[in-house]
């Protein structure tokens, strides 16, 4: 299945929120934060923040993460491609209550300059209902 979030840039750090599952302002961290970098790096400003596609199931030109280990109520995960690990917290399992995927697969695309991802949330929470 995938799963969409709209993370953001807040004071140097990336954040999320997904009210569908109560999630409020969820930070990446230990390495995850790098590799949303570098998926960003050659690209536009992020004031407005992007889309990030993510899925147990390979995605077009996406990043390939694969399952390291269990840790501190998360999972550990290396992208290869990059040889960058990072640390998902126990949140991921709200989008995947079987159990951390052994392959997860990240795809970032960007918001439109009149896009916000305050908009795109709301758009989102509403195909939801």
């Amino acid at each position: 299945m995938i799963h969409e979030i709209f993370p953001r840039r807040h004071r140097g750090h990336w954040l999320f929120d997904d009210p569908r599952l109560g999630i409020v302002d969820e930070e990446f961290v230990y390495g995850m934060d790098t590799i949303l970098d570098i998926l960003c790096a050659k690209k536009r400003k992020l004031s407005r923040g992007i889309h990030l596609a993510f899925s147990d199931e390979p995605l077009p030109n996406s990043l390939r993460l694969d399952w390291r280990n269990e840790d501190a109520g998360g999972d550990w995960y290396i992208a290869n491609e990059i040889q960058i690990t990072g640390w998902c917290c126990s949140t991921l399992r709200k989008y995947f209550p079987e159990g951390a995927p052994k392959e997860l697969y990240l795809k970032v695309s960007f918001l439109r300059a009149d896009e916000s991802w305050e908009s795109r949330l709301s758009s989102l929470q509403a195909q939801g209902s």
